[in-house]
């Protein structure tokens, strides 16, 4: 669902996507409609107070951080749930001066590359390291010590990185990266969030083919140009000054960037050539490892579902079935709409653990007047994730 929102301002943008969940909502709460505005609304919203609030901030890490799995029926609970701390923030950021209230981000380095490049990247990394630079205020993610830490998720620390930082981003331009799609994100991202940037290109890479939103407008060093010493010798000065660092004599500047443009234009870059040339067979080969671990996440994964069968004159009968691959744990149903007319034989509350293929069955008597459908609520964790949920509604009739 888009909105046009070249004529609002930020916060306008974000009520405006606000008002239009709201109106979703209203017509059918679990349409794709409806889903599809929340998301909309929440993902602006984070954006926009996330530069005036920390996770340091109880109210905008809950916000920040809500569980926005499941259907249309969670998203709106979770709406109802956010939505007086959401409204507080937004009163918070509107009454007070904005440009006393924004937070100071601490700068950071982001290296963005694509993974084929690591011998550069690996010598940029060491170059930064002499004037100060360390796994506080550096991030690469083809680098041991700089990059995501063990079980984290990368789309979420890279996410976490653009709102928590004043980033300056580091582009190593080369043949390889504009066959990467993560690339070619990170690239946009970094221009919509107006980050500031900087480019290295690679000795088999031109200034005419950069693509993409950068361009050479800012600093672009070719290591193998004429000025790249002077181009470096300026880059570092920027940071330095970027981030208050120290400078180091220029006797030691000199000597780490000489070896650094040393080491990036003896690369053997013949091996990358031939990824380039097989990138159909690379192609191919990442596609089957996404759906080997796609395969693998839904051998961990427990599916709750309901049906009604047996459908005699005044009763029913209700069926729970775990259709997944893995045990639900500490299954718990609640029924979000009881009926008086519906009687259930026995508590549906917690169920415990149910088994991939088993079953639990609930005797339902009738009574006139009853209502047509059941909505249940359901909760549980298996090997996939301690925060599962899902609503469904089945029709009684």
């Amino acid at each position: 669902m888009m909105i046009k929102t070249s004529i609002f301002s930020e916060e306008e943008k974000v009520r405006s996507l606000e008002n239009a969940y709201k109106t979703a909502l209203s017509k059918d709460v679990n349409s794709n409609m409806a889903i599809e505005a929340y998301h909309e609304w929440h993902s602006a919203a984070v954006i926009y107070l996330g530069k005036y609030f920390t996770n340091a901030d109880a109210d905008f890490a809950r916000f920040k951080n809500i569980d926005n799995t499941g259907n249309g029926y969670t998203l709106e609970n979770n709406f109802d749930g956010l939505y007086s701390i959401y409204n507080y923030m937004m009163s918070q950021v509107n009454n007070n001066d904005k440009n006393q209230m924004e937070m100071k981000k601490s700068p950071m380095v982001f290296i963005s590359h694509s993974s084929k490049d690591k011998a550069f990247v690996e010598a940029l990394v060491e170059l930064l390291e002499s004037i100060g630079f360390d796994e506080n205020n550096l991030f690469c993610s083809s680098v041991d010590g700089y990059g995501i830490g063990l079980g984290e998720d990368i789309f979420n620390t890279l996410k976490n990185l653009f709102l928590e930082h004043e980033l300056y981003v580091l582009f190593v331009h080369s043949p390889r990266y504009y066959n990467s799609t993560v690339s070619m994100n990170e690239m946009g991202a970094a221009w919509v969030l107006r980050a500031n940037y900087y480019s290295l290109l690679t000795k088999d890479m031109s200034y005419n083919e950069m693509s993409g939103v950068v361009n050479s407008n800012s600093i672009a060093i070719k290591v193998d140009s004429d000025d790249a010493k002077a181009r470096l010798t300026e880059l570092k000065e920027k940071l330095c000054a970027a981030f208050s660092f120290k400078d180091i004599s220029g006797v030691k500047w000199e000597r780490k960037r000489d070896k650094f443009l040393e080491v990036v234009n003896s690369i053997d870059i013949t091996s990358n050539d031939n990824n380039l040339s097989n990138s159909v067979d690379e192609e191919y080969k990442r596609l089957q490892i996404e759906k080997m671990r796609k395969e693998a996440d839904e051998q961990k994964k427990a599916i709750i579902r309901s049906e009604i069968i047996n459908r005699q004159a005044g009763s029913r009968i209700l069926k729970i079935s775990n259709k997944g691959k893995s045990t639900a744990k500490n299954l718990k149903i609640e029924w979000l709409n009881p009926d008086d007319n519906i009687m259930v034989l026995s508590n549906l509350g917690e169920i415990g653990d149910l088994t991939p293929g088993n079953t639990r069955l609930f005797n339902m008597a009738l009574c006139i007047g009853h209502s047509e459908t059941m909505d249940l609520h359901y909760t549980w964790n298996d090997e996939y994730s301690e925060k599962n949920q899902y609503d469904e509604s089945i029709q009684v009739f």
